[in-house]
């Protein structure tokens, strides 16, 4: 009979206005410009599904005959140091309106069009233990975008300006 030696509880922190992304009033840069500053807690309801799963994780251990059982679960507040790999992600809001979102479905920026946010922080939650796919699936599509733009752009350049930067390039290319 095969017997699990270690479990582990993973947990998520749903989206809340309550955490959010802004620049940090007191804090500064080498040259001056204020730093990101995060707010981060886990909400409520969070906390009590945490506590919840961590007592019947216990139960089924001890059920199973367990030596050792530990009770995890989450705690606050929140602490870099002892939540260093909770993947935090989001901070740019993706939507259709300019007005109640950072970027559109293609991670491209409202107020600057030639910036891509590309990564985790158009994802509101982590919901799983690695989201890496999640993350994928919305730089794929940002990344075709982008290739779009710029295509549209060149197009739009004179025919020397493009044959020009196209030697150059393949100047430089093994043979």
């Amino acid at each position: 009979m095969l017997r699990p030696e270690h479990w582990s509880l993973l947990k998520r922190a749903t989206a809340s206005r309550l955490n959010y992304l802004d620049l940090d009033p007191t804090y500064k840069d080498a040259w001056g410009l204020p730093l990101l500053r995060m707010t981060f807690d886990f909400p409520e309801n969070d906390i009590r599904m945490s506590q919840y799963i961590a007592d019947k994780v216990v139960e089924i251990g001890r059920a199973m005959g367990g030596k050792t059982v530990a009770r995890g679960g989450t705690r606050r507040p929140y602490t870099t140091t002892a939540y260093q790999s909770t993947h935090n992600a989001g901070g740019a809001v993706m939507g259709d309106d300019p007005k109640t979102s950072v970027v559109n479905r293609y991670l491209q920026c409202w107020d600057v069009p030639n910036v891509f946010s590309i990564g985790g922080s158009a994802i509101p939650q982590n919901g799983s233990y690695n989201y890496t796919g999640t993350i994928g699936a919305p730089t794929y599509d940002g990344a075709g975008a982008g290739r779009a733009q710029r295509a549209r752009r060149a197009s739009a350049l004179p025919r020397t300006a493009i044959s020009s930067g196209l030697n150059r390039r393949t100047r430089h290319r093994a043979v």
